[in-house]
């Protein structure tokens, strides 16, 4: 039942809508346990304006698109050799909204939908149970199978498992997954206008997996340990862009998700910036993983490992990376930090260089400008990596041009209107912490001589072309990362809504 109930979460998710009429767009929570270890809703009929938005941006992105064959085709999958199908007994009778959750991610899930025409749905399961109603006037027996049970609760059909539908009845009548104090916290927070939402309790999906042994008992510990609080994600679009965002409570150690004004100090000639706010301890946990991994390269591992990353969290603070350039040639970038303890930091500095003097794999020069630091040159490569330290900010970048950018753009993303653009669209969804321009990308891919030989990168460029800008931001919401993606679409659909 697993890889059937994911299909046709893929299918609502394709193919959902907004919430209708200003109703809950998760109302089907209602009927739904508590304690699920996974859950999706969507549309399973969409309203003409949701249709039209959604194949204008689908049909944009994938030349093609057509909602309710999506549908359709994902339901009809999902009960496919059950004595129940979509198209003939469910779909007549449905409503706007339905959903899937899974109880016990093995076995056990069943298939929520609203009920537009009760007599009609109610004569569906009549005629496919044998002995009628029974458990009460509202169940119904359906014969084996993943989906041999079902019930009528509150203006919804519930189908699915007996253990499944069995929970469903008792969180109509007690405590749902909509009342959850765990489901408001992930998913109260996402935009109301969303397609679909997404909620997975990762202690209850990850304990039932390593029980099945789908996964390793370590491997599962190892999850649970970065996210131990439910996820919830909502996705949505409209005629020009696509929209995604996701609510997570950072476990253990894992820093909270945050912006930082560095990305606004980044060139405007960057088609792909990202900048994080208090980086420090995520850049020392990264150098102390680095170090053993490339131990044996020489000097660098020494070099790198020899660094307290303690000490480093301590004196850095936000970061940022950029990458632009047009043509291979002129290609630039560099990487930014926020230096919070300037001597801390020069110490690092050179306590790096004097170790790489060592190696004979580069060449290490002093700097002959403003600033700590130094150049370093790799053995045979006619390319140079300043490390600079000045006003605050240790700059490491590909050339001295980038460098100089990334200390004193001439224009930067700030003054960028596709950035601006592309900002906005985030709506309520926190500042950018990331972002990319597909049209400028796409022009340094163009120059790459052969690249587009390749049959598989040439069935891709059709669809790069229909990109813009992808920008995500983030946010904090009630001790939660709420993080939200929006991907702008060029192109003649996008631009004319057909």
């Amino acid at each position: 039942m697993a890889a059937a109930t994911v299909a046709a979460a893929v299918a609502l998710a394709a193919g959902g809508c907004g919430g209708g009429d200003g109703d809950d767009p998760s109302r089907t929570a209602s009927v739904v346990p508590a304690d699920v270890a996974a859950y999706a809703d969507g549309a399973v009929k969409p309203s003409d304006d949701d249709r039209e938005a959604l194949e204008s941006s689908l049909g944009t992105l994938l030349a093609d698109a057509d909602v309710e064959a999506t549908i359709a085709s994902g339901l009809d999958g999902l009960f496919a050799g059950e004595s129940i199908s979509w198209a003939e007994d469910v779909e007549p009778w449905a409503g706007e909204r339905g959903a899937i959750f899974v109880v016990d991610p093995e076995d056990d899930g069943a298939v929520v939908v609203e009920i537009d025409d009760e007599d009609a749905a109610v004569e569906t399961f009549e005629r496919l149970s044998d002995s009628g109603a029974d458990e009460g006037a509202d169940e119904y027996d359906l014969g084996d199978g993943d989906f041999g049970r079902a019930a009528i609760l509150e203006g919804y059909a519930v189908i699915g498992s007996e253990a499944a539908v069995d929970a469903a009845v008792e969180a109509a009548d007690g405590d749902s997954l909509l009342d959850a104090e765990e489901f408001d916290a992930a998913a109260g927070g996402l935009f109301d206008d969303r397609l679909a939402t997404l909620y997975v309790d990762p202690g209850a999906a990850l304990d039932a997996l390593v029980a099945s042994g789908e996964i390793d008992a370590d491997d599962g510990e190892a999850v649970s340990g970065a996210l131990q609080e439910p996820v919830g994600l909502a996705l949505g679009a409209s005629s020009e862009e696509l929209r995604a965002e996701l609510s997570v409570a950072p476990g253990g150690e894992a820093p909270a998700v945050s912006s930082s004004e560095l990305i606004e100090r980044v060139p405007d000639s960057a088609w792909f910036a990202l900048a994080a706010g208090d980086a420090g301890p995520a850049l020392a946990s990264a150098l102390g993983t680095i170090g053993p991994l490339v131990g044996d390269l020489d000097q660098l591992g020494a070099t790198i490992g020899g660094i307290d990353p303690a000490e480093l969290a301590a004196a850095t603070g936000d970061a940022a990376v950029y990458l632009g350039g047009t043509s291979l040639l002129g290609i630039r970038g560099a990487v930014i930090l926020e230096a919070l303890d300037p001597a801390a930091v020069a110490d690092s500095l050179d306590q790096l260089a004097d170790g790489l003097s060592a190696s004979s794999e580069v060449e290490v020069q002093p700097l002959a400008g403003e600033g700590d630091g130094f150049i370093l040159t790799p053995a045979g490569v006619p390319l140079q990596f300043p490390f600079v330290l000045r006003d605050d900010l240790l700059v490491a970048g590909l050339g001295t041009e980038a460098v100089d950018q990334a200390f004193d753009p001439e224009s930067s993303l700030a003054d960028s209107e596709s950035f601006g653009d592309a900002a906005e669209a985030l709506g309520d969804g926190g500042e950018p912490i990331a972002y990319v321009d597909f049209e400028q990308m796409l022009e340094l891919l163009d120059g790459i001589p052969g690249l587009w030989d390749d049959p598989d990168l040439a069935t891709a460029r059709p669809y790069l072309e229909r990109l813009g800008d992808f920008v995500t931001g983030a946010a904090e919401d009630d001790g939660r990362s709420l993080v939200t993606m929006a991907l702008t679409l060029r192109g003649e659909s996008a631009e004319s809504g057909d």
